[in-house]
């Protein structure tokens, strides 16, 4: 069991006050169940949580949308981050122990190149966590790494996990998905976008085939909306809020 130092003042931010009851404490569970990890980017299911809490899972899937993105959920792999944690638990001051920073590089190789991982070396990069004279060991320019193929030549790495190599796909991050939205001008939510293909494993089609261009389904979502009439104009407002609403937290606004 650990013991972690919370800012009871949370209380009193306008983002918590304004959260439906249940989102509450979903939002202070995710910070203080037995799971947590230094980086609180931890594998947990919906179900176990749903137990803790005494409530349905379905519950707890549908309130996890509402605190993105201060949380942050990965429905395939079961992995929830908090994404501000780092932040207000170490960062407090400048004096970071060697320790904290050492645990924290381990928490996130030990992740072994999800695509949370490069979202939060890119928040947390101007803080110099990872000054320690080795970098991280795996790239984080595509989500697929293959952290068993480490010093092999292009192409050997073998394993669920890959680098993208020519032909093979790779899933796309939020911002990716984001900035092809923002630029079609669509109206597409990249968030639900992304959901919806974690949770069918990333097939397409009545057949169910695996995705091999990502951008070509946002196009299809896209028609679609067209054929169904949908006005674009909101939507597109409610993306920028989010890149907003994640500029802020990077900046630590939040």
């Amino acid at each position: 069991m650990s013991i972690i130092d919370f800012n009871s003042c949370a209380w009193n931010k306008k983002w918590v006050r304004e959260l439906p009851d249940f989102a509450k404490v979903l939002f202070f569970y995710s910070w203080t169940n037995d799971h947590k990890n230094l980086i609180a980017m931890y594998e947990i299911d919906t179900e176990k949580i749903a137990f803790d809490l005494n409530v349905k899972s379905k519950k707890v899937s549908d309130t996890l949308t509402i605190l993105y993105p201060k949380v942050r959920y990965d429905f395939e792999k079961n992995l929830i981050w908090v994404v501000n944690h780092v932040r207000h638990q170490y960062l407090r001051t400048e004096n970071i122990s060697p320790k904290i920073i050492e645990g924290i590089r381990k928490c996130l190789i030990a992740r072994k190149g999800h695509f949370f991982i490069a979202d939060f070396l890119d928040i947390y990069n101007s803080l110099d966590l990872f000054n320690l004279g080795r970098e991280y060991p795996y790239p984080i320019d595509r989500v697929h790494m293959n952290p068993s193929g480490e010093g092999k030549g292009e192409g050997e790495g073998k394993g669920e996990d890959s680098i993208q190599r020519q032909g093979k796909f790779v899933r796309p991050t939020i911002e990716e998905v984001t900035n092809y939205c923002l630029e079609r001008k669509n109206g597409i939510d990249p968030k639900t976008w992304i959901d919806h293909y974690i949770s069918n494993g990333w097939k397409i089609g009545r057949n169910q085939t695996p995705m091999k261009d990502w951008q070509a389904a946002v196009r299809t979502w896209e028609n679609k909306r067209k054929e169904d009439g949908k006005d674009s104009t909101d939507d597109l407002e409610a993306i920028k809020e989010r890149i907003r609403q994640k500029e802020a937290i990077r900046d630590g606004r939040v």
